[in-house]
Formats: structure tokens, sequence, C-alpha cells
């Protein structure tokens, strides 16, 4: 009988006898599971680049190809011109025809955007993603570091970092509705509420110091879990926003966030902030109709200072002090606490006056956003852990480590796309923000 033509062998077969062979082989040097595993690494990235490369060299036809910009059918300009990609297994290079069209005045190659590559860079889309993955999760070396644990290719500090900008600056450079697209519409809304927290904390920059990165948060009642007294709860979806250029730009980012999230047609909008004026501000003109929440730790913390100033460091009275303000913001009774104050004031001097009437003038300016007893019956947060939390997870965790010195501009790119990344997760942020590019 005459053996087996190589054609004739099904793939099972073919498998089972080159993992003999591996296996063979492996047992010879091998001494340890690490060090067979490592081969069976080295062994998985030779095959990978193998398939991709005669994936990638199959010959182009020269027929005519329509310009991607006008549609008119374009003759081949140049024949054969190489291109060499990086993958995970490492470098393939092809082959490629490059055609010009005369009316448009540029010239593109059909095969490049068969095999949905960009016209700069020189890694795959599969590529990119993973190396866009660590750059926006650990500061640049740190990802290059990373990486070797889990690829056999290595790759350096200095790709992560054009990674990042690469895909970073046309996702900037678009406009806060197409970045929001971008990231999805929402359902028709159903929910009882809808709720956006915004804060700000500072990163340090080389070029201006410590500055302020706005956070803007957007979540529905379906997606958040109350927490004890509803101070604290658990957020399983939300919108991020994040900016490094001041009020306006959030502003604009949030009046597309809003559209997005179909906020006109949510039964309530709950604008929920610390007691600076400006977050009133900024409510007013994306979320008119909004019910405004003062964050009630924030109330709390401007009282326990008044309470300090008078009585300054007795922990029994300040204890007292503590119990009776939380229990007449918590029943919600602005008014109660106003006249409580305005009793203080009776015959006090000093200090104790100019404390006393400054946190009179927070309640009295704040008292339509304290109806705390109000706001917890009806189920809405009337704290902002939400949002601080979201400075940690979004931003601090990569951007404010120790001795890290951020470029004005890149930290906000790298703001940007945190945001991004918190907002669609890691499965879809590539594709997500890839669309700019």
């Amino acid at each position: 009988m005459s053996p087996k033509r190589i054609e004739e062998y099904t793939e099972e077969e073919l498998f089972e006898e080159l993992k003999r062979r591996r296996t063979a082989r492996g047992r010879k040097t091998a001494k340890t599971l690490w060090d067979i595993e490592e081969q069976v690494e080295q062994t998985q990235a030779r095959d990978y680049r193998a398939f991709v490369e005669a994936f990638v060299s199959e010959p182009e036809n020269e027929d005519p190809k329509p310009c991607p910009r006008c549609g008119q059918l374009t003759r081949v300009r140049a024949k054969g011109r190489a291109r060499r990609v990086r993958t995970v297994g490492g470098d393939v290079e092809y082959r490629r025809n490059y055609h010009y069209c005369e009316d448009c005045q540029e010239g593109f190659y059909p095969k490049d955007q068969e095999l949905g590559l960009p016209p700069l860079g020189e890694l795959s889309p599969k590529m990119e993603a993973k190396v866009l993955d660590f750059g926006v999760n650990t500061p640049y070396e740190e990802s290059a570091s990373r990486w070797k644990v889990h690829y056999a290719v290595a790759i350096s500090e200095t790709l992560v970092r054009q990674v990042v900008e690469r895909v970073g600056t046309p996702w900037e450079d678009s406009t806060a509705q197409e970045r929001q697209e971008r990231l999805g519409q929402a359902e028709k809304p159903t929910s009882a509420f809808l709720v956006i927290q915004t804060d700000g904390s500072m990163l340090s920059t080389r070029d201006a110091g410590w500055k302020e990165a706005k956070v803007a948060v957007i979540y529905r009642e379906e997606h958040h879990t109350q927490g004890e007294e509803g101070l604290r709860g658990l957020v399983s979806e939300a919108r991020y926003l994040a900016t490094m250029r001041g009020q306006n730009d959030l502003e604009e980012e949030l009046q597309r966030a809003l559209q997005q999230e179909r906020a006109e047609w949510t039964k309530r909008v709950i604008f929920l902030g610390d007691g600076a004026l400006g977050n009133w501000t900024l409510a007013e003109a994306v979320a008119p109709k909004a019910i405004q929440v003062l964050d009630v730790m924030h109330a709390i913390e401007h009282g326990m200072e008044c309470g300090k100033a008078i009585l300054g460091e007795d922990p029994m009275l300040l204890l007292l002090w503590e119990k009776r303000l939380k229990q007449l913001l918590l029943e919600g009774c602005p008014e109660e606490l106003l006249s409580e104050l305005e009793a203080c004031l009776l015959g006090s001097r000093g200090a104790n006056k100019k404390a006393l009437l400054a946190f009179h003038r927070y309640c009295s300016t704040n008292q339509g956003r304290m109806k705390y007893r109000e706001y917890r019956e009806g189920g809405y947060p009337i704290g902002s852990g939400t949002v601080e939390s979201a400075h940690r997870h979004v931003l601090q965790t990569r951007m404010k480590r120790a001795g890290q010195h951020w470029n004005h501009p890149k930290a906000h790119q790298m703001a940007s796309l945190r945001a991004a990344y918190k907002t669609v997760g890691p499965e879809r942020f590539y594709e997500t923000v890839r669309l700019a590019a």
C-alpha cells in the first residue's frame, strides 16, 4: 500500500505528529514545566508569525482600485512596495501595490486597507490594541517590563508611548460629540432617575505645576446599589468624563454625553456636587431642570470646621456638635439648622461670630440642596463617593504615582483615554478610540 500524500492527512493527524515531534524535542532540553512552557511560547510565536506572513503574502491583483476619497478607479503607480508590520509573534513583511488618484492627488495602498492597517505605524491592529491596553493602565517603562511576562516578543518604553500618542491624538482632536457618539448611546431610559456627579483633583505637570483635572460620572438608577444611609454605594455601569482643559471643556463634554444618555427622556436628573459655585453654574448649563443635591459629607465637613473654630479641640463637645449637626442634616431640617445657628450668633463675637456667619451663609446658599430626608426617601444618592472613587480608578491609579510629572497636553490626552477606557471597558476600548484614527 503506497504511503499517503501530505494533502491526504487530516489536520488532526498532522497535529498529532507535530505534537509528538515537539514533545520528543522538548524532553531532551527541558528540565521543568517552566522550561517546557517557555518552549511552547517560542513555538507559538514562530507559528503565529509564519501563519500571518503566509496570509499577508498572498499575491495582489493589479486591477484598478477605487480611490477611498472620490471612488474613481485608479491604476497601479508602483508595484510590490514592502511594508514591515510587528505582530505578537514577531515582525512580518509583505509587498503591496501603490495606487495614485490624479483628481485627489493622493496615493493609497488597497492591500493595507483590506488588511485593516492604518496608513501609519508599524504595529498590526491586534498588537497595537494590546500595547495600548498596557500603556493606558501602567507607566510606559513598567508596561514594557510587564509585557515580557506575557509575550515572547519584547517591546520598548518608547513604543508604548508612541502607540498611546498615535491613538490618543486623533481621539483627543475629535469633537466632544464624536467622542460621546463613539462611546455609545444608551437605550431609551426606563429609570426613575439619572445621576450626574462632578469633582476636581490636582495632578502634577512639568510645564504648569499642579493643575486641576475635572472628572464627571453619569449613571442610572438601575446601575446603582444603594449604600448604608445613602452615603456610599456601588455603581456597576457608568459614563466617565475627564478633562484638564477647564470648566468650559467639561461643560461641552457633559452636554454631548447627556444627549447620548437620553437625559431629556429621563423622569428625573440628579446633579450632585460639593459646595463650589462652579458646580451649580455647570448644573444650570447642562441640566437646568435637574434636582441639585449638595454632597452631605461636604456639608458635614463645613459644619465641623465651624464647630472646631468655636469649641476648640474638646472631643466631648465636638462629638455632641457633630451628632446634632448630622441629625439636623440627615433628617432634612435645613431651616431648623439655620435657626439654631442664628441662636448661636446671639452674643457671639470675634472669631466665633466669623465662623458661625460663614457656616450660616453656606447653609443659607445651599438650603434648597440639603433636603436629605426627601432625597433618601426617593432613593437618590446624597454623597459624592462615586465621583471621588472615579478620581481614584479613572485618573489617580495611572496618573498620580510617586515621581510622576506630566506634560500638560499629554496629561489631558491620557485623562480622556482613561475616561473612555473605564466607560466602555477593556474589550471595547481599542475598537472605540481607534475609530478616530
